[in-house]
């Protein structure tokens, strides 16, 4: 078995695992069958950070003869690079030591107590929710975080 495309209208509708050899006596006896399904050839596929980049396929076919598959490499949008976390997730993205530093600024900032009980009072915490990115940033400028910390937390 390989994988061969299902071709409809000249595009790619959909793949199918098929037997080469069906599809070869399709060709010999000039079944229709053999344009409609037609192998699928693989480039290799870029490297890409999956945390920053989508993998999307470019199919070209060549009519009676194969599908290619090639593969483009964009950067996500801001949809698909948003994260949702319940309170326990979003507070276990900080290390130990940097929630020991928030706990100790909680007692003397005002800021940081805030952002910590709208954390714990959150039904969900958005990664990019205006709240959220303050918050975050705010632990950065108190040097609670890095900035690459704030990334990190963020899921960027």
């Amino acid at each position: 078995m390989s994988e061969h495309a299902h071709i409809v209208a000249g595009q790619v509708a959909g793949l199918v695992d098929l037997d080469p050899a069906v599809r070869s006596g399709w060709v010999a006896a000039g079944n229709p069958k053999a344009s409609i399904y037609l192998p699928v050839i693989d480039t290799p596929k870029p490297t890409y950070d999956a945390a920053r980049e989508a993998l999307v396929v470019v199919w070209s076919v060549w009519p009676n003869v194969e599908a290619v598959r090639t593969w483009n490499v964009r950067p996500l949008t801001d949809e698909e690079m948003r994260q949702v976390w319940t309170s326990l997730e979003f507070l276990g993205r900080f290390t130990t030591a940097e929630m020991a530093q928030v706990e100790t600024a909680r007692e003397h900032d005002q800021i940081v107590q805030s952002f910590y009980r709208a954390a714990l009072a959150a039904n969900e915490i958005v990664s990019d929710d205006p709240r959220t990115v303050a918050g975050v940033n705010y632990l950065s400028a108190i040097g609670i975080l890095t900035l690459a910390r704030v990334d990190e937390v963020l899921g960027r």
